[in-house]
């Protein structure tokens, strides 16, 4: 039998926690091949990616998960995680915007607590930080 995407995801944040992103990356994949609207699984392919240093592909799973998310705990978490990204890379204006999104959706998020506007520490974080994001993975 095939496993669930479920299964995939579990071992995705498994892998992540030990600082395994290439092998997080390909089971999320493979969630994501099992379920393609599945925004664990997109969210966590781009949690993965970002902690490889793969921005772009991040970005583009960002927005395919916002795309198919229907809570608006989940759209506020995944604007606020691009807005993070934004910062990282150097584009304010998309980053503030993904704040205002993600604060306009859930004001008490985590990651607009730790790191949205007002705060000074955008310099690129060390990769292997992603605890804030596996958090929401494991709920």
């Amino acid at each position: 039998p095939t496993p669930s995407p479920a299964v995939h995801i579990r071992n995705g944040v498994r892998m992540l926690k030990r600082g395994n992103c290439e092998g997080a990356e390909a089971q999320f994949e493979r969630a994501i091949r099992l379920n393609p609207i599945s925004v664990p699984a997109l969210y966590g392919a781009a949690v993965a990616e970002l902690a490889c240093g793969k921005d772009l592909q991040a970005e583009g799973h960002l927005h395919r998960a916002l795309r198919v998310a229907k809570s608006t705990r989940w759209k506020a978490r995944i604007h606020a995680t691009l807005a993070y990204l934004y910062d990282l890379t150097g584009h304010p204006r998309k980053a503030r915007h993904h704040w205002n999104q993600a604060m306009k959706l859930d004001i008490s998020n985590e990651l607009v607590k730790a790191y949205g506007p007002g705060h000074r520490h955008h310099h690129r974080h060390p990769r292997g930080s992603v605890r804030i994001f596996v958090v929401w993975l494991e709920e």
